[in-house]
């Protein structure tokens, strides 16, 4: 097994590397505002997930820009509506059920975070993947996204 003291470690180690990564693509793309909705959802995501404390609330942090990235997908607007439920299962309904001494988790609570987390990490991929959200620059374009193809079609 790995020791406690190094995982924590390597997660700090990875926190900041995601954080400095998504610092150096903004600089250096600082119009495009599509990939930096999506590098503050991955930044928020990965410091919550790693965080040495949990708490349900953590989920309001990265809902809105979430719902931005998704807003064109319907399966990833399903997806967003899964976290939404799983949320409110774990706080208010579940927050007794689901831990132990308000430290450790649950035999049914361990089947559900991982439900859950494995979740948050589907609307990330949906996410992420994304062309882009219904964000517009002043000239009409979307940052990030491609024109589309004029096509040449007979006339």
């Amino acid at each position: 097994a790995i020791p406690f003291g190094i995982t924590a470690a390597l997660i700090r180690i990875l926190t900041v590397v995601v954080i400095a990564g998504a610092l150096y693509l903004m600089y250096r793309q600082p119009k495009n505002i599509a990939l930096m909705l999506k590098l503050i959802l991955a930044v928020i995501i990965v410091i919550t997930a790693f965080s040495q404390y949990r708490s349900p609330q953590y989920i309001v942090w990265f809902t809105p820009f979430a719902a931005l990235l998704v807003a064109e997908d319907i399966w990833g607007i399903l997806v967003f509506i899964g976290v939404q439920v799983l949320a409110y299962i774990e706080y208010p309904l579940g927050y007794g059920v689901l831990y132990v001494n308000d430290k450790y988790v649950s035999g049914w609570g361990l089947v559900f975070f991982t439900v859950f987390f494995l979740t948050i990490g589907l609307l990330m991929w949906r996410a992420l993947k994304m062309e882009g959200p219904y964000v517009k620059s002043d000239d009409g374009v979307i940052p990030g996204v491609k024109a589309p193809k004029k096509s040449r079609g007979r006339r």
